[in-house]
């Protein structure tokens, strides 16, 4: 977040609001609102035009690596984020795809029967798999 806040393509009153709510704060005690300081700055500068690209860019970068720090992603994120990685495994994948697809779009009972499903799956894969491997994920 220094390097953040010391750029020099963005306006003295940014660079304040970043060194004096954000990167001070940061500094004596990491805590989850942080986040929403982050955000509440991030929001006061993304559709401003005299704002670099390139500062854009590595806040928002900043601001996935704090939400992930805090464990702060949500639910849609942990998902894609295990779809990606491939975990738990390669038949959970479209558990985890019918889930999204359902949290989206169905109904209550249909989330529930998939959410249910996944975590029958998750649960069965866990029990056989080696111990170390399951705290790992």
């Amino acid at each position: 977040i220094r390097d953040i806040a010391h750029r020099s393509d963005i306006p003295k009153w940014l660079k304040d609001d970043i060194k004096h709510n954000l990167q001070n704060k940061l500094h004596r005690c990491a805590g989850p609102e942080d986040l929403v300081t982050a955000e509440r700055i991030w929001n006061n500068c993304k559709d401003m035009g005299d704002i670099s690209g390139a500062f854009k860019e590595q806040m928002w970068i900043f601001m996935g690596e704090l939400k992930e720090f805090f464990n702060a992603g949500g639910l849609d994120d942990k998902i894609n984020d295990a779809i990606g990685k491939g975990e738990p495994d390669g038949a959970a994948k479209p558990l985890m795809e019918a889930f999204f697809h359902e949290k989206h779009a169905g109904h209550a009972q249909s989330r529930l029967a998939s959410l249910g499903k996944l975590r029958q799956h998750i649960k069965d894969w866990s029990e056989t798999v080696e111990h170390g491997e399951v705290m790992q994920r």
